[in-house]
């Protein structure tokens, strides 16, 4: 959405996805698709296998491993938020997905104020989420 108000692009995605507008370039064929997988990385947890262990030197990291094509390492960055990087079977780094401006929420644990997907692939792109207010669930 724009400034002024004006929706550039929206879809959903239950079963299979609706495209409720989509104006150019939003309108490329691929694109609804590749958002909303790009947005599932985002809020979704990593399925599969986890396991835990350490980078060289040191850094502890968990490994989230699909059994077919991707894994997944979720780690602490050296800004103090998580960070996890999405990869192929092949090794090839798909793209990371970083928490910056992280605050402490006692009771709740570590929030970024944004989330910042990075495409590694060719064409790449950068996706931010913004967090505008939090509430507590009950």
């Amino acid at each position: 959405m724009t400034v002024e108000g004006f929706v550039l692009f929206s879809a959903v995605f239950s079963d299979s996805l609706i495209i409720n507008r989509a104006v150019p370039p939003f309108n490329k064929p691929g694109f609804a698709e590749g958002m909303m997988e790009d947005i599932k990385a985002i809020f979704s947890p990593s399925a599969g296998e986890a396991r835990k262990g350490f980078f060289p030197g040191k850094q502890p990291v968990c490994r989230v491993t699909d059994g077919k094509r991707q894994r997944t390492d979720v780690f602490v960055n050296s800004n103090g938020c998580h960070q996890r990087n999405l990869y192929l079977a092949s090794g090839q780094l798909l793209c990371t997905i970083t928490g910056t401006e992280c605050s402490k929420v006692p009771g709740v644990g570590v929030i970024p104020k944004k989330l910042i997907l990075t495409s590694r692939q060719s064409g790449g792109y950068t996706l931010t989420m913004t967090l505008l207010n939090v509430e507590k669930l009950e």
